[in-house]
């Protein structure tokens, strides 16, 4: 079984469209697949995603009245989810899916699977990405991962169980902290270049949320000392 858990805040005007692709290719290339749509917007998300499992039962829908956090939202579709290897995917799909195929190929032999982005970014998006990059490995140089917020990741079952148990970061944050967990576990971790198409209409509000992403990285920096 493999499990693809897609987070889903106020994702209605592209989540049908993305799940009628991410189900067409799955259904083409396996035969035993669950996707988890973890919904906590206020929009239609839960609605058509409801909609969508009558065509197809494998979809699967966790819903939540309350704003959960992207690494809260991601961590109960991991927890709820049934398959040997999970795959973590943004709900915009920015990446080709004949990557899930290399990705899971991956896990054969690593613990857990990270994209490597390869994408021309905006200006704006390029700076902020190196002033991150050059941010997250003054505080942890100990994590040897060259991209950490990928929205493209996999993970061996036993792992992603360990890793999501205890969450601290409930925000955009939580990449960083499973990576570092699983470094500090001793568990193997792949960097995987992907080509990641960038979306226009991306919902991260560029100052507040990189101010609450750096906010996050301050305060695991604190955590680990503790070994969480």
């Amino acid at each position: 079984m493999i499990s693809i858990v897609i987070p889903a805040y106020n994702e209605e005007k592209r989540i049908y469209g993305s799940l009628v692709k991410l189900t067409n290719f799955m259904n083409k290339n396996f035969t035993r697949y669950e996707i988890i749509c973890v919904v906590d917007g206020e929009d239609k998300t839960g609605e058509i995603v409801k909609s969508f499992i009558k065509r197809n039962p494998r979809v699967k829908i966790l819903e939540f009245k309350r704003r959960l956090g992207k690494g809260n939202a991601i961590q109960k579709g991991i927890l709820a989810s049934e398959g040997e290897k999970i795959i973590v995917l943004d709900a915009d799909l920015p990446i080709s899916l004949e990557l899930v195929p290399r990705y899971l190929e991956v896990l054969e032999d690593y613990d857990l699977v990270t994209g490597k982005r390869l994408f021309i970014y905006p200006f704006h998006r390029k700076i902020a990405r190196r002033i991150w990059i050059l941010i997250y490995h003054a505080l942890f140089p100990e994590l040897k991962v060259s991209d950490t917020q990928a929205g493209f990741k996999g993970f061996r079952r036993k792992v992603a169980l360990t890793l999501f148990k205890n969450l601290k970061t409930y925000g955009y944050g939580w990449d960083v902290e499973i990576l570092l967990k699983a470094s500090k576990k001793g568990f193997s971790i792949k960097e995987y270049p992907i080509r990641f198409f960038y979306k226009k209409n991306s919902k991260i509000n560029f100052f507040i949320d990189w101010f609450f992403m750096l906010v996050e990285l301050v305060k695991l920096k604190f955590m680990s000392r503790r070994n969480f």
